[in-house]
């Protein structure tokens, strides 16, 4: 099972829990009302269980989601074995954690960047998209 966490944006970039109280006007956690409406240091963003983002760049780009995909791809177990019912287990539990991982992967570039294309990314992830189309997982991940 995959937990997505939901973030907020404030006005000055950083991500939030979307599990706090925030400020109408600013964004910020507030959980007393009385805001300062004052960007928040680095410090105090990382204290309160915030992020800091930074407004005009990404943290992750196509380099990134193409190097997690390789590495997923190239661990997933698409060979069906079956020496023993050890062996049958241990590739579906390892092909559950990998599209786990995968799935938690897409979720964080997409808050990185909105215009990530995570159904894509999912099938890069996949060894063989005609046979375990991991973009599918997305579609089910929508309508939960």
């Amino acid at each position: 099972m995959v937990v997505e966490q939901k973030v907020k944006i404030d006005r000055f970039g950083n991500a939030w829990p979307a599990t706090l109280e925030f400020c109408p006007e600013c964004g910020q956690p507030d959980n007393c009302g009385d805001c300062t409406h004052k960007q928040l240091t680095t410090s105090e963003v990382g204290w309160l269980g915030g992020w800091v983002r930074l407004h005009s760049e990404q943290k992750y780009n196509r380099m990134h989601y193409n190097f997690v995909a390789k590495r997923l791809r190239n661990h997933y177990p698409h060979e069906r074995r079956a020496i023993s019912d050890t062996d049958v287990i241990y590739d579906s539990g390892a092909r559950r954690v990998i599209e786990d991982i995968a799935m938690e992967f897409a979720h964080r570039f997409l808050a990185d960047n909105p215009e990530f294309d995570a159904p894509a990314f999912l099938d890069q992830c996949s060894p063989d998209p005609e046979s375990f189309p991991f973009s599918e997982l997305w579609r089910i991940d929508d309508n939960e």
